[in-house]
């Protein structure tokens, strides 16, 4: 039986514009049609209740099915997405962090996102942040800044070794409440100060979220405030996970086809424990690969970034 799927992850989708995230990396929308284009003529469309349904029932999946994913929210999902997936009767998944939703306030991640994009000279950042942790370091029993420098990881697909450095230190290695310090010092000094309203430009809303629902899109949980999960102590994942539960329930989404898309990928045995607690059906991870729609499976799911298909 065919109980495979391609599943395929989207971030940023927009025009080239004049506004300060104009320089974040993003896939342009001819590029994003094209790619519809390339997916309807080898694969074949399928939802997250096929998926879900595949899982725990047997179902069998079209050959070569293919799931789409957006994730954070982001306003542009609603402006240009929607539409071309309405257009083309093909369901897309969903996935905002909450409390971009909720408080209209900017994810860490994306705060670090217009920095790097303002910021050219990498190395003067990383020389800041070493700055940073200097002050940081006794109150937060922070350790030494070579430790932090042999946490570096190698260049990927996706960014610059440097890059990955700042990424890696700020959203993994350290804990949530230095690297929160640190990004917002450095947002203010190069973004902005007026956080509320740039943030209203950024992510989708609660109408807009439940309008795509009504048309047929899919949403599940991206966490609460898209936190390196493994990261955090057992009393903040509960906080963060069931957050992200007040939220899908005041959507009024079913709990039968919740999923969780873990942010950056990241889970343990004690996250996927307490996300199938919470009632969840299935969990996304950036594992590259065909996802393998098994129970076995189900809280491990694979998936393909969008820049693995160059059409």
């Amino acid at each position: 039986m065919r109980r495979g799927c391609s599943i395929v992850r989207y971030h940023f989708i927009h025009v080239r514009d004049n506004t300060k995230w104009s320089e974040i990396k993003a896939l342009a929308i001819n590029n994003f049609t094209k790619q519809l284009d390339f997916f309807s003529k080898y694969y074949a469309f399928v939802t997250m209740q096929d998926c879900i349904s595949a899982i725990y029932h047997n179902t069998e999946l079209p050959e070569n099915a293919l799931l789409l994913i957006f994730d954070d929210g982001y306003i542009d999902h609603f402006i240009t997405v929607f539409p071309i997936l309405k257009q083309r009767r093909i369901q897309g998944c969903f996935f905002p962090s909450a409390k971009a939703t909720i408080d209209k306030k900017l994810l860490e991640i994306n705060k670090l996102h217009l920095i790097l994009a303002i910021v050219n000279d990498t190395d003067d950042l990383i020389k800041q942040i070493y700055n940073y942790l200097d002050e940081y370091r006794l109150e937060y029993k922070l350790k030494n800044n070579e430790y932090y420098a042999s946490c570096a990881i190698e260049e990927d697909r996706f960014d610059s070794k440097k890059v990955n450095f700042i990424k890696n230190l700020l959203h993994r290695e350290l804990d949530c409440r230095v690297s929160r310090l640190i990004v917002n010092r450095l947002f203010s000094k190069y973004v902005t100060e007026d956080e509320s309203s740039l943030a209203r430009q950024f992510y989708m809303d609660r109408d807009q979220i439940k309008t795509m629902i009504q048309a047929g899109m899919y949403v599940g949980s991206h966490s609460y405030e898209h936190f390196w999960l493994p990261g955090l102590s057992l009393d903040l994942l509960k906080k963060e996970i069931d957050a992200s539960v007040d939220f899908l329930k005041n959507l009024g989404l079913a709990a039968d086809s919740w999923t969780m898309n873990y942010p950056f990928g990241g889970y343990d045995e004690s996250i996927i424990t307490l996300v199938k607690s919470k009632g969840f059906k299935a969990g996304l991870t950036t594992r590259l690969g065909v996802a393998g729609l098994t129970e076995e499976n189900a809280f491990t799911l694979e998936s393909f970034d969008t820049n693995d298909f160059k059409v």
